[in-house]
């Protein structure tokens, strides 16, 4: 009995262990914000804290007829890091379906979510059309605010 006892606490180290293990492996979280046609805003963050923001202004590039890309690289202090990582984490993104909004035909002003987190080797996509009203994990909606924020205090 102590033994089966021992074998199940021992057990379930292992899988909480193993599960906040993953948490701290190296991975790259891409975010991308776009409205077809119009303007597209990428950001990359890599567990080594550096970051890479790209925005592309479709419409007033056509309109003066040349194209300009606004890109911008840096390091997050620790803090930054820190709360992207713990928002990451708790956004529980591996478990989001793949697409979300998408069940009618969208048009051509919708803006799309794109999410992609590369961890231990896997890729995790998730595409999501703005009006949708899915419900998603308590804090992945603060995980796209606070990148929103972060993309928007640094191109400023």
């Amino acid at each position: 009995m102590i033994k089966t006892i021992l074998l199940f606490i021992v057990s379930l180290f292992l899988i909480c262990g193993c599960n906040s293990y993953s948490d701290n492996l190296p991975f790259t979280y891409k975010y991308s914000i776009e409205s077809m046609g119009n303007f597209k805003v990428n950001f990359e963050l890599n567990s080594d804290s550096t970051y890479k923001i790209s925005q592309f202004n479709y419409f007033f590039d056509r309109l003066e007829g040349r194209k300009r890309a606004f890109l911008k690289d840096g390091k997050l202090t620790k803090q930054e890091f820190i709360t992207f990582q713990t928002l990451i984490s708790a956004s529980k993104i591996e478990r989001l379906k793949d697409t979300y909004g998408f069940e009618d035909a969208a048009s051509e002003r919708e803006i799309i979510f794109m999410i992609e987190l590369i961890r231990n080797g896997k890729s995790k996509y998730v595409s999501i059309n703005s009006h949708t009203s899915n419900k998603f994990p308590k804090h992945f909606p603060d995980l796209i605010k606070h990148t929103n924020e972060f993309i928007s205090e640094k191109i400023n």
